[in-house]
């Protein structure tokens, strides 16, 4: 897990819009970006710091591709499905997980929304999407994403999935299931 001590660097757009730098110790309360789903980071709104005490302590954060905000003439709705699906089998288990999903459509500023997640919490495992990695076109981004995971949390585990549904099996080569 990642150390108490570790520091997170990141940048975050004020109200204002101005950006201003913000350091994050590991583990410490904080305001960070999350989806409009709950358990989804994202830059377009912030953290509300009222949490399900009865859900498990997320333990794993999946990063991956926003398929609402991925440019084409195609289908979103079955792939933001999948990914749904994949996330409930985390809960299923009684493993908290939270996902980080960003667009490459220009809206996010993949940097900062995807160091926010990696600092907003110790990460056991942190998973990689196949949308991010597999794509030829995609080896830059990968590559970012991997040195934040790198950078921001040292102490978790990388898994990588293939699809949606096997994401919870990615992490599971890497965490304990509880009983």
């Amino acid at each position: 897990m990642q150390s108490a001590s570790a520091a997170c660097a990141f940048s975050r757009k004020p109200d204002d819009g101005t950006t201003d730098a913000v350091t994050r110790a590991a583990g410490a309360t904080d305001q960070y970006s999350i989806l409009p789903m709950p358990g989804h980071f994202t830059a377009a709104a912030t953290y509300d710091s009222t949490v399900d005490i009865t859900a498990p302590a997320p333990r794993v954060l999946v990063i991956g591709l926003d398929p609402y905000r991925v440019p084409g003439p195609w289908d979103p709705k079955p792939v933001a499905d999948a990914i749904e699906a994949g996330m409930a089998r985390f809960a299923e288990h009684g493993v908290g997980a939270e996902s980080c999903l960003v667009g490459l459509d220009g809206s996010d500023d993949v940097e900062t929304v995807i160091a926010a997640a990696l600092c907003a919490r110790p990460w056991e495992c942190v998973v990689i999407g196949g949308g991010v990695r597999k794509p030829d076109d995609q080896l830059e981004l990968f590559e970012q994403v991997v040195n934040l995971v790198r950078r921001h949390a040292p102490g978790s585990a990388i898994a990588f999935n293939a699809t949606p549904s096997d994401t919870f099996d990615a992490a599971t080569r890497w965490i304990d299931i509880p009983s």
